[in-house]
């Protein structure tokens, strides 16, 4: 069979606009730039549309209409140039790696894409290597990187008028609805707004260095520098201080290195080393001080900042679980929770992340040798210190323009300080997407001055690679469209998700919440979906019980028979989308468990089986041992209810829950007495527990002794302040000696650290109004129910 590729190419171009391929790759430049703009301060002003998620369909949308554009113009010039570097063979070569690690993730789908707004799943980094090579091949002159830089600028202006509006004027201002405290930013996290402002002191240093900016626009670069110091000073973190000191002591030899060159034009010996080594003095001074802004600035501007990961060694035993079962390939992208979940430290129960589910582990880099085997972490620290070498070789090139040398500079250390905060810590996708973003300026930057070969493919003749080429970017178009499909389905389905949970939790309309979920459903068939829908589903069944009209009739049993089956198998649907998921489990014991009071044949069965599958799923994890000893409670087997507890304690000793269900059974038993005697003695072993003065207090409570009670939760209280559930209890023991001020009191700090709780309004309007505070809340009474009536922090 024979190819004419003149005819070939011909009919392409026919089909394409009446554009060149210089005004085309124009248009992917143009794109790049307006992405570079919107990143940082976009954001959708509504609760429905999820803040993350529509930062990485941003990104992913311009990522691929620049690429195909890019495509396009190589189609319409008719010829194809490729870089020939290690560089580039090794950012394959992770691509790849990560693609097999994908496949034998287990769970195809969530590693390849997730729920959409991960940016730890492969797809997210597909676009961010797409976003390099096309970064690299559209900043070809260095016009094109100042047009990026002012940009930048403008977008980061915007960035810091607005972060400083709500830190002087307060939370509320332009919240949006989205962001609700001082630390919410448009760039993602708090952290984040110091490293991406950190740069651009960083880049500001270099260019007033480098050039002899004189007049107004001197003074503008001025205010813009320190407007961005002052964001980080703010901000205070210790880790962009140490980045940002390091790389100011750094610029400091360069230039003063440079300096000594007398052939270097553009670098003014007078200024040489005096803004890069007052920035770092800086940095060293707010380091060591750092703990007296800390201070200063929250009590000033009511900041507070919690940003946890897993630290390094925590980070190091879970590589160890995981490269035990896959060590080439890992666990597959995107699956680092489920690793966690296997292989936590069981220390990390007794904190407040008991049950967070980390994306990450110390950092992004460090997280591949869990998620991407040996080969890939292999593979991105080849990339990485390639990437460096060539960098390094081509900065020490005497160069005489003082705007490529600058443009050589200020693209390597920007890259080199974007990469350092992906290795050390979990930036956000604006910073990850800065950072590809500067590596393909850096090696557009180095390819100009010719340490980058190229191969160029032509198009036109019998060529067989002409036609293999012509091939693979019409087939790269089709997949471009695909990828972007796949992003508008698992956008529009988040959308759909949030709606639903609008409907129920804010306007209390199930039907509608039912409505936008299974549209969720369609668009996207993840397990959170699913899930999200069997809960739902759950909720009708309770509604439709408590029908009277409903209630032992035949169309009653029919709708309860439908609305079961169909909980059931959305439940079920979640498991078979990810096994490894201990919450799909969970979600569907839940169900089996609600069922278990009517009588339904093989329900205590189903769920004890789907508990003990959860408990596999997340051996670290204690609440799967309590949701095994509540089923036992109520099939009546008290012992087997006390091993579960007593097997949930011993991953977390200071689980509340547990206790609390131990003293009910205590309780239901007769035994009391006996029982406030035992954790009496345990808290003379223990006088620093607040978990046992907790548990005595309540035991206390039950025997309606309000003094004992109010001596136990006071200790609970003074050794845990934020301790809800002991100040609820404790606020209902005032109240049962007429303490009533101390008794509102109690409830007030509650409200503040759960201020969402309606039962909690409920009892401070009845205690303010003079009313028992119990009136209207419902049984079954608070010492007689399942669960705690307030969530711990």
């Amino acid at each position: 069979m024979e190819y004419n590729l003149s005819d070939q190419q011909s009919n392409l171009q026919n089909k394409v606009p009446k554009l060149s391929a210089g005004k085309i790759e124009n248009l992917s430049f143009y794109v790049i730039l307006i992405l570079s703009f919107l990143l940082p301060i976009f954001l959708v002003p509504s609760i429905i549309f999820p803040f993350q998620l529509g930062k990485i369909f941003l990104v992913g949308v311009g990522v691929i209409l620049a690429f195909t554009l890019w495509i396009i113009a190589q189609l319409r010039a008719g010829s194809l140039e490729l870089p020939r570097s290690f560089v580039f063979y090794l950012a394959g070569l992770v691509l790849i790696l990560g693609f097999i690690s994908t496949l034998f993730s287990g769970a195809i789908f969530e590693s390849f894409i997730g729920v959409g707004g991960e940016t730890s799943t492969y797809f997210f980094f597909l676009i961010l290597f797409l976003l390099l090579f096309t970064s690299f091949k559209v900043f070809n002159s260095s016009r094109r990187v100042i047009r990026l830089y002012l940009i930048s600028i403008l977008s980061f202006t915007i960035l810091i008028i607005y972060q400083l509006l709500r830190v002087f004027v307060g939370a509320d201002f332009l919240d949006f609805g989205i962001l609700n405290s001082t630390t919410s930013t448009l760039a993602g996290k708090w952290g984040d707004l110091a490293i991406l402002l950190g740069l651009s002191t960083l880049v500001s240093v270099m260019a007033l260095q480098f050039f002899s900016i004189t007049g107004f626009k001197r003074v503008l670069l001025y205010i813009f520098m320190f407007l961005s110091f002052f964001i980080v000073l703010i901000v205070n973190s210790l880790l962009s201080w140490i980045v940002i000191g390091i790389s100011s002591l750094l610029l400091f030899i360069y230039f003063y290195f440079q300096g000594r060159n007398e052939e270097t034009e553009g670098v003014s010996k007078k200024k040489i080393a005096k803004l890069p080594i007052i920035l770092f003095i800086l940095s060293i001074l707010f380091i060591l001080m750092r703990g007296n802004i800390g201070d200063f600035v929250s009590n000033q501007y009511d900041i507070s900042r919690v940003d946890a990961r897993p630290n390094f060694f925590s980070t190091l035993n879970i590589a160890k679980g995981a490269l035990m079962q896959s060590p080439g390939f890992g666990s597959g992208l995107n699956r680092f929770n489920i690793e966690w979940g296997l292989n936590k430290p069981l220390s990390v129960n007794n904190t407040i992340f008991w049950d967070t589910n980390f994306n990450y582990g110390i950092g992004v880099i460090p997280t591949f040798l869990v998620t991407n085997g040996i080969l890939g972490f292999a593979s991105w620290v080849i990339f990485l210190i390639l990437l460096f070498t060539l960098g390094i070789r081509v900065l020490f090139k005497n160069l005489k323009d003082s705007r490529s040398k600058f443009i050589i500079l200020s693209s390597f250390l920007s890259a080199g300080y974007l990469w350092t905060f992906s290795i050390v810590s979990v930036p956000g996708s604006v910073v990850l997407t800065a950072t590809f973003l500067m590596t393909g300026v850096l090696l557009a930057s180095i390819s100009r001055e010719g340490f980058i070969e190229h191969k160029k493919i032509s198009f036109s003749g019998e060529s067989k690679a002409g036609f293999v080429s012509v091939f693979l970017l019409v087939l790269i178009l089709i997949l471009n469209a695909g990828f972007a499909y796949m992003m508008y389905a698992r956008y529009i389905s988040s959308v759909y998700a949030s709606k639903s949970l609008t409907d129920v939790n804010l306007n209390n309309d199930l039907d509608s919440g039912l409505r936008n979920i299974n549209k969720a459903i369609s668009l996207s068939k993840t397990d959170e979906n699913y899930r999200l829908a069997s809960q739902l589903h759950i909720m009708r069944l309770s509604n439709l019980l408590n029908e009277e009209d409903l209630a032992g009739t035949e169309e009653g049993i029919t709708k309860f028979q439908e609305i079961l089956g169909t909980a059931i198998s959305r439940a079920e649907a979640a498991t078979n989308a990810d096994e490894a998921d201990y919450r799909n489990w969970v979600s569907l014991g839940n169900i089996y468990e609600a069922i278990i009071p009517l009588g339904i044949q093989g329900a205590y069965e189903s769920a004890k089986r789907t508990y003990e599958r959860a408990s596999e799923a997340n051996p670290t994890n204690p609440s799967p041992d309590l949701a095994l000893a509540r089923l036992e409670v109520q099939n009546g087997d008290n012992d087997s209810a006390r091993v579960n507890i007593n097997n949930s304690l011993q991953k977390k000793n200071n689980y509340t829950e547990a206790i609390f269900l131990l003293s009910q059974i205590e309780i239901n038993e007769g035994n009391i007495k006996e029982a406030t005697k035992a954790v009496e003695a345990a808290s003379l072993i223990n006088p620093n527990d607040s978990l046992v003065f907790f548990q005595l207090g309540f035991l206390q409570f039950n025997q309606s002794d309000y003094e004992a009670a109010i001596q136990s939760l006071e200790r609970a209280v003074v050794l845990n302040p934020p301790y809800s559930n002991a100040k609820y209890f404790l606020g209902l023991s005032y109240y049962g000696v007429d303490r009533l001020e101390e008794a509102v009191q109690q409830f007030e700090d509650i409200k503040v650290l759960n201020p969402d709780n309606q039962e909690v309004e409920l009892i401070l309007d009845n205690l303010k109004s003079g009313n028992p505070p119990l009136l209207n809340v419902g049984p079954p009474a608070p010492e007689d129910r399942e669960e705690l009536p307030v969530d711990e922090l």
